[in-house]
């Protein structure tokens, strides 16, 4: 379970972290599968990411 930063919506998603920034990203997938399906369309679902935050991955090597 993803919470959006701003505590506005909760979604079931995956979370990215980008090594190389420490950013944090969220990918909903709207269900508990561990990627987005959905059942009334037949073409492939798209998860926009949501942007979740940052880690301070510099402070690691003090």
């Amino acid at each position: 379970m993803i919470q959006a930063p701003d505590r506005s919506s909760q979604f079931y998603g995956k979370v990215v972290v980008d090594l190389e920034t420490g950013k944090i990203w969220g990918f909903p997938t709207l269900n508990q599968a561990p990627y987005p399906i959905d059942a009334v369309h037949t073409t492939p679902p798209v998860s926009h990411p949501v942007y979740l935050g940052k880690y301070d991955l510099a402070a690691m090597t003090k």
